[in-house]
């Protein structure tokens, strides 16, 4: 899978050495907590890890995207592999079987940095649940120079009470 988007600088040698299987082990659930357009249709989606298989090097994350005046709340199961180049995973969406990428631009015990083409690209900043209201800045600052986009001004509470809460 190709992919004309360029890697920032600073994450080149992180992208080398993510272990994705391992970054999927150890978020069972997360929260985005903000994406690349700030439109609020994928903020403070929740993930849950619905199946793992560390022999197949496969794993699935149902997002959970909740109610908004656009659409009902929603379940999507996101298949995920290994993709061809480090850093990278091959996705499925539900039962579409068209690849899509995603690249991990940052992870530490907190957080990750996501790019995921899901409507267009996506680039997600993605924590644990129990960081949701209380994001390091670290986090924040990775976000927003990779993904070129300012968080919302009331980042240390990105996420209304009970949202990503699911």
């Amino acid at each position: 899978m190709e992919t004309n988007r360029k890697v920032p600088l600073c994450c080149m040698m992180l992208i080398m050495h993510v272990n994705e299987l391992r970054v999927i082990s150890s978020y069972p659930y997360s929260v985005a907590i903000s994406d690349s357009d700030n439109d609020g249709t994928l903020e403070c989606l929740s993930a849950n890890r619905t199946a793992i298989d560390p022999e197949a090097k496969t794993a699935t994350m149902t997002w959970i995207i909740p109610e908004n005046e656009f659409s009902p709340r929603q379940e999507i199961p996101f298949h995920l592999s290994p993709g061809e180049e480090p850093g990278t995973m091959d996705i499925t969406v539900d039962d579409d079987p068209t690849p899509r990428e995603g690249i991990f631009y940052y992870t530490d015990d907190n957080c990750v940095v996501l790019d995921v083409e899901y409507q267009g690209h996506q680039c997600l900043l993605w924590t644990r649940r129990a960081l949701k209201d209380s994001v390091p800045q670290i986090c924040i600052d990775h976000f927003v120079d990779t993904c070129g986009v300012s968080v919302p001004k009331h980042s240390r509470d990105l996420c209304i009470d009970g949202e990503g809460d699911y």
